[in-house]
């Protein structure tokens, strides 16, 4: 499988730090994200460590959430860059014995180089990726029978909403909405229900799914500065799994579980 066509964040990565990771629009990922997995994933935190892949970590603070419950985690990424900025989030969590970073793309674990594992992270990935399909049945590989995968990927809906409200009729009717290399849209906006069906094809079920972002990225500027940080996640975290909010969030965030041996 190549990944040669994937995009590598390195030429971009002060940008994701500061219009991803120190932003708003990231906070609220990060708690959506959290919520979610311990919610549905049982016997995350019952004191075991799990061992847990971060497939495209970026800059690794959700591993470092995972790390600080003593699970142990290997992360990679393409990014240098971006693998370097993990090894400095999780540092500043201290028990680096618990942390492997590797600079490959994670299909390539697939190979069966290692053993699967008990949760596999893929954060916002997909949607940069040549063939996101080929890699859901590479994340299918990763998790062990029985294991989870939380997966968040763009919605593909959110975006033709957004050209919708811009009037850029022309970019819908040519049906391309792939970014433009310098900014941040990505290469892939992906449907849900195709990615639903990726995943059944490859054996894993859905157990839960939500929406990150639901109403943010579409309020007025002035009206959304009025608004403290904690007002805004109370209603993101309410209208997350509620529809129609859900399937018009600028993310789809999915629990999937792989079946276990029979």
């Amino acid at each position: 499988m190549s990944q040669s066509e994937d995009r590598n964040f390195d030429p971009l990565h002060q940008r994701f730090k500061k219009n991803i990771y120190a932003s708003l629009k990231g906070r609220l990922r990060l708690e959506v994200l959290w919520r979610d997995v311990q919610q549905h994933i049982p016997q995350l935190d019952a004191g075991r460590p799990w061992r847990i892949l971060d497939a495209g970590c970026g800059m690794g603070h959700f591993s470092r959430r995972l790390a600080r419950q003593g699970h142990e985690l290997l992360l990679c990424d393409i990014s240098q860059q971006q693998l370097a900025a993990a090894e400095v989030t999780l540092n500043q969590g201290g028990a680096m014995a618990r942390y492997v970073f590797r600079h490959m793309p994670f299909q390539q674990l697939a190979d069966g180089e290692t053993e699967p594992f008990d949760l596999v992270l893929c954060h916002a990935v997909l949607e940069w990726l040549a063939d996101p399909r080929q890699a859901v049945a590479a994340l299918q590989q990763l998790v062990r029978p029985g294991g989870w995968l939380s997966l968040l990927f763009f919605n593909r809906h959110a975006l033709e909403y957004r050209h919708l409200l811009n009037g850029n009729f022309k970019k819908l009717h040519s049906g391309d909405l792939a970014g433009e290399g310098k900014y941040l849209t990505p290469d892939n906006p992906l449907v849900p229900e195709e990615v639903g069906d990726w995943l059944q094809q490859a054996g894993l079920q859905v157990v839960a799914s939500s929406g990150v972002r639901t109403f943010v990225d579409f309020m007025h500027r002035p009206t959304r500065d009025k608004m403290t940080f904690d007002e805004l996640l109370e209603m993101e975290l309410r209208y997350s799994t509620l529809e129609p909010f859900r399937s018009m969030a600028r993310y789809i965030h999915i629990i999937a579980r792989r079946k276990p041996t029979e």
